[in-house]
């Protein structure tokens, strides 16, 4: 049998009345990225792992700018300077683009890049992301046909993002829960995964919006969020209830005038604590209940390799956001819900020591997927962005890897 032991006396991060809205379960950048190692599910060439993608060499500026908007706006989320969620490679130069592939060398990164976002089994930007519009397909296929011959556009180092300014408390509640529910896992008091503005603050609403300075952040991002073609929150997510968006326009239309509801904490900014009180010493016991936080999918494809379940899915919902590893998560009342690619959906509820999995089954598990976790009382926390992994631990660490910033919280 294995055993538990009190793991002292743990209070509970603190929690406003609609943290139960905060957003989580975030591992996707502004598109959809996410977190790779140990997949076993990973089309084989499609990524490589986290930290072994190619960075960018040479100078930008040699490149046309039909060709520099399309990878800003489809590619470099992940295809940065320094590729992240498994790219294989950087996106950004001349250099880049004219170099052999590192998945095959026969063609050039321009070439295979092109392949994909052509595929209609295997694209690129993946799904349910939006693919490349026609116009912009056109103009890379014929910058490439022409020879990939250097252009001379303008590009600048990727902006560094705003910081949050202002008091808290000055938001409608309408206004509060919408951010805190849907957008605040990228777009906090410091913004993460790719965001560039934070919304948390009036201030941070009121101010001009860095790409589009005629209009304030409020009513660029309710243009993003009617947006068919770069949706926010990013396409992979649950759309947004119509209602609270209708809320939302009403204020922008309104003046965008001040009001007094209480801010919502930021569960990521909690310190470090086993909220649960209680400690898995079973070690490799076979338990379903076993090693919370751990890496599932790694642990039972390299030590459990043979003997143990093979997973598609599976992790840990926790109570706070950076509860350490073999803390137990949530004691049950949870259910994550899985959806895959094909609209498949898994519901599994978390058990004793919050874990839940999906085991390999005959119907099959089609990537990329998106996730949410519903709680006892029909809120539910979102991953924004379609991922790849199943191995939800692999990123959703202590402190988070690969842009996931903290645990898998429950709402």
């Amino acid at each position: 049998m294995s055993e538990r032991i009190p793991a002292g006396d743990h209070a509970s991060a603190p929690r406003g009345r609609r943290a139960t809205l905060a957003i989580a379960m975030l591992l996707g950048a502004a598109l959809s990225s996410g977190c790779f190692d140990y997949d076993p599910l990973m089309p084989p060439g499609l990524f490589g792992a986290a930290s072994t993608g190619t960075p960018s060499v040479g100078d930008r500026g040699e490149l046309p700018c039909d060709v520099v908007d399309l990878l800003v706006t489809k590619c470099q989320s992940c295809h940065g300077e320094t590729p992240r969620a498994g790219a294989p490679m950087a996106l950004v130069t001349w250099d880049d683009l004219t170099a052999k592939s590192p998945s095959d060398p026969t063609k050039t990164a321009a070439e295979l890049s092109l392949e994909r976002m052509r595929s209609t089994t295997d694209p690129m930007p993946p799904r349910p992301a939006p693919a490349v519009g026609a116009a912009a397909l056109g103009a890379f296929t014929a910058w490439l046909d022409g020879g990939t011959q250097q252009g001379a556009c303008a590009t600048d180092v990727a902006p560094t993002p705003l910081a949050s300014s202002g008091p808290l408390g000055h938001l409608p509640c309408e206004v509060e829960d919408l951010l805190a529910a849907r957008c605040r896992g990228c777009h906090a008091a410091t913004p993460r995964n790719g965001a560039l503005v934070p919304l948390v603050t009036y201030d941070d609403l009121a101010r001009p919006a860095p790409t589009a300075p005629s209009e304030t952040v409020a009513a660029y991002a309710s243009a993003r969020m009617h947006a068919a073609d770069a949706p926010m929150p990013p396409a992979g997510a649950d759309t947004l209830d119509p209602a609270a968006v209708a809320a939302f326009d009403a204020w922008i239309a309104a003046g965008q005038p001040e009001g007094s509801c209480e801010a919502t904490p930021d569960p990521f900014a909690a310190a470090q604590t086993c909220s649960s009180g209680r400690i898995w010493t079973g070690g490799n016991g076979g338990s379903s209940e076993m090693h919370p936080g751990v890496a599932c999918i790694a642990c039972h494809t390299t030590i459990g390799r043979g003997s143990a379940p093979v997973f598609l899915a599976a992790g840990t919902v926790f109570g706070t956001a950076h509860d350490p590893d073999d803390c137990d998560g949530v004691r049950g009342g949870v259910t994550v819900e899985i959806t895959d690619a094909v609209g498949r959906v898994y519901r599994r509820k978390a058990n004793k020591a919050g874990n839940f999995y999906v085991e390999a089954a005959g119907d099959g598990f089609t990537v990329p997927y998106t996730a949410r976790v519903i709680g006892a009382d029909g809120a539910s926390r979102w991953m924004n962005g379609a991922q790849y992994s199943g191995d939800c631990n692999s990123c959703h660490t202590a402190y988070g890897l690969n842009d996931a910033p903290g645990r898998v919280l429950a709402p």
